[in-house]
């Protein structure tokens, strides 16, 4: 009885390694996979100018939401909505609401399919259609539908590389690497044009950041500053 236990538990472990196995398969054939050579666009040829794109308004147009791991609950039902440029927008509701859905749209975490037939982007008052993109699967598009545009453009024609360094983002939980504050706040600088700037331009900008953060006060009693 003690042998055949014994052999029991050998079996479970094998079985784990195998998947494990499998599944690490999987991954380094992504690892291993050369990269597609690809030619770095600029803006222009990308369709739009940095000034414009990023100081128009920002608006959802019946747009449908639920998670793939929960199809059977809606988070946003034909939801449309306009962020003005220029204006703070608060967005407040219980939890499970879709505040920080909304937010993950905007920041381009989840594509759209749009509409089946066309693409419709309404913006101060225009609107234009335009041919809808079958990229996506009909499954996304029965997960996630509608339009959400910037300055009339659709958010997924603007290189999403881009649109997220003009986004600034503090989530309610936040996670702080084990080295200095000073380091921590400077990794926000990376992927924007002060990533490999000058030392004093990076200790203006870092110490402007916890001013309007209101974080230098409790930082200058620190007793290692």
């Amino acid at each position: 009885m003690l042998i055949a236990g014994s052999i029991t538990q050998v079996t479970s472990a094998i079985s784990t390694a195998c998947q494990a196995a499998d599944a690490a398969a999987i991954l380094h054939t992504i690892i291993d996979a050369a990269p597609k050579p690809t030619k770095p666009q600029s803006h222009s040829e990308l369709g739009y100018d940095d000034g414009t794109i990023a100081g128009g308004d920002i608006v959802l147009q019946n747009v449908n939401f639920t998670y793939a791991t929960r199809p059977e609950l809606k988070v946003l039902d034909d939801l449309t909505l306009c962020f003005p440029a220029g204006k703070t927008t608060a967005i407040v509701g219980p939890s499970g609401s879709g505040k920080s859905t909304i937010v993950a749209i905007l920041q381009r975490w989840y594509e759209f399919n749009g509409h089946p037939e066309t693409n419709q982007l309404v913006s101060n008052g225009h609107s234009c259609t335009r041919s809808a993109n079958r990229s996506l699967t009909h499954q996304v598009y029965w997960l996630r539908n509608g339009l959400v545009s910037i300055s009339g453009q659709e958010l997924r024609s603007i290189d999403v590389k881009w649109w997220r360094n003009q986004i600034g983002f503090v989530q309610q939980d936040s996670t702080l690497f084990t080295t200095t504050i000073y380091e921590n706040i400077e990794f926000g600088l990376i992927g924007t044009e002060w990533e490999h700037g000058d030392k004093a331009t990076k200790d203006r900008m870092i110490r402007e950041a916890c001013v309007e953060a209101f974080a230098d006060e409790f930082i200058s009693r620190l007793p290692q500053v």
